[in-house]
């Protein structure tokens, strides 16, 4: 399990870092976050579960 700093997932989900320490958004868009004292992170598999799905599928992807 590889922990994402705030910084590093806004990068990848491409929404500023002070979305993501947004409790409401993260609620909105079910993100969870791991904190450990003052820093949040999020764990990396989470983020490429939300990309994939958000991800816009075309019909007839993935029949070749």
């Amino acid at each position: 399990m590889r922990l994402l700093s705030v910084e590093q997932a806004a990068e990848r989900l491409n929404v500023a870092p002070r979305s993501l320490i947004d409790r409401r958004y993260r609620m909105r868009i079910k993100l969870s976050a791991i904190k450990i004292g003052r820093r949040v992170g999020f764990v990396e598999e989470d983020i490429d579960r939300l990309i994939q799905r958000g991800r816009e599928h075309l019909p007839g992807e993935g029949q070749r």
